[in-house]
């Protein structure tokens, strides 16, 4: 037999959920989901810099969305078992280091929840970090890099091109406009991930000169898809990764 509590806050009265913890009945009051996000993006995302407050909404927008397909709309009502299926749902799009990030936040969500009393055990309790692929940083010879290049089709020949002759991060390549390339001078200007304000240049050399002719598009961004998305980090990995598995690459 089960029994609806509820607790009276002025005028009304509100359901409560009632968890057990050992030998205490130990009451709750409901609180959604989305109300619970919006609390903690208002005292912690807020206060982080822009790229991570859009990520970090970006993270909850999907936790919602998520809970909405089990038909979970209040905040006790996750498990464990609803965050291992997301869980699975990332690992097939992103590296275990992406999921560990989003998973941070989200440890904190509910760690921060319980400190509110919204909720008495957080489902991420028993849910440990993934393991990070380990990197040997075995670099590849030239005719390996060939082999490779010969692989790829589209922007991804360029991209991987482009970070080979100028040796830029990832995070530059995908985020590089089209005015960041300054012909009178001859240099690109590349800017950090974190820090807008931040930026460092490098020579036009006739090499990235040669890539940067090949690429037809017309948007802001230098690399974007067939789509006329950006490139970003975790599509990189799977269509590099997709490619090495081919026979003659088994071996990269």
């Amino acid at each position: 037999m089960s029994y609806d509590l509820y607790v009276k806050l002025g005028k009304k009265y509100k359901k409560l959920s009632a968890v057990v913890t050992g030998s205490n009945l130990k009451p709750v009051v409901e609180i959604k989901l989305q109300d619970a996000i919006q609390k903690y993006i208002k005292n912690f995302s807020s206060k982080k810099c822009p790229k991570n407050l859009k990520n970090e909404t970006a993270y909850f927008n999907k936790l919602a969305a998520h809970a909405k397909t089990f038909s979970v709309e209040y905040l006790h009502e996750i498990t464990k078992e609803h965050l291992d299926v997301l869980e699975t749902e990332f690992l097939k799009k992103m590296k275990s280091s992406s999921l560990n990030r989003r998973f941070s936040v989200y440890r904190h969500f509910f760690n921060v929840c319980k400190d509110w009393e919204m909720i008495v055990v957080s489902p991420m309790d028993k849910i440990k970090p993934k393991k990070i692929e380990e990197n040997h940083f075995k670099p590849w010879t030239d005719d390996e890099f060939k082999l490779f290049i010969k692989r790829c089709d589209g922007v991804y020949r360029y991209y991987f091109l482009f970070m080979k002759v100028t040796g830029c991060r990832p995070v530059e390549a995908q985020r590089l406009k089209w005015q960041d390339i300054n012909y009178d001078q001859c240099y690109i200007g590349f800017r950090s991930f974190k820090n807008r304000n931040v930026s460092r240049t490098f020579p036009l050399t006739s090499d990235a000169d040669k890539i940067l002719h090949l690429i037809k598009n017309k948007g802001a961004y230098v690399f974007i898809d067939e789509k006329g998305q950006t490139l970003n980090s975790d599509r990189a990995y799977h269509y590099a990764k997709h490619l090495i598995k081919a026979e003659d690459l088994k071996h990269l």
